[in-house]
């Protein structure tokens, strides 16, 4: 039983990472698979300290405000993609891919590490299986960022180019705002 809820915890935890991934691909800024470890990498890290720590964080830091924090985050990088968009004319023509860069993988890293830093509170308390956990956690996170990324280049092209800039920006914001008020 501890290996199917540490399964089910990493897959619930990490289900928002494909629309990240389709996002970032519709923005023209894929994620190298080096940089999807490395994210991955830190999730998972996150969620182990999360879940060891467990009781003794949630009385400093409640699971609603670490969420609040995380969805916040979601929205004003959704909300940055969407004024790019707008106010860049050149954005209208899409540019060639460029991959991104470090600086914006420590903070996606960190987006996603306080989304399910709550997730790895609530299971720690009710006593999901650490490693194990941690470890799907990984494997989950770096398969949902590179299947949001896949869809999103198979299916782009039935998007307008002009607003393939501005829909990824919207699809950041409304999973912020999905994840706010669940």
């Amino acid at each position: 039983m501890p290996l199917v809820s540490a399964i089910l915890f990493a897959l619930c935890a990490n289900i928002d990472n494909l629309p990240i991934g389709a996002a970032y691909e519709l923005k023209k800024m894929p994620i190298p698979l080096s940089y999807n470890f490395s994210i991955s990498l830190l999730i998972a890290l996150g969620t182990l300290l999360c879940m060891k720590a467990g009781a003794q964080l949630i009385v400093f830091f409640p699971s609603y405000a670490i969420d609040q924090l995380a969805c916040g985050l979601l929205i004003f990088m959704g909300l940055l993609f969407l004024l790019h968009g707008w106010c860049d004319p050149a954005s209208q023509n899409l540019p060639d891919p460029k991959p991104i860069n470090l600086h914006q993988c420590l903070f996606l890293s960190l987006t996603l590490l306080f989304n399910n830093a709550a997730v790895g509170l609530s299971a720690s308390l009710a006593g999901g299986p650490v490693l194990l956990t941690a470890l799907f956690t990984f494997f989950a996170s770096s398969f949902f960022l590179w299947l949001g990324a896949w869809i999103a280049r198979r299916f782009q092209s039935l998007f307008p180019k002009r607003l393939l800039n501005r829909s990824s920006g919207m699809i950041m914001i409304l999973l912020g705002l999905w994840e706010w008020w669940i």
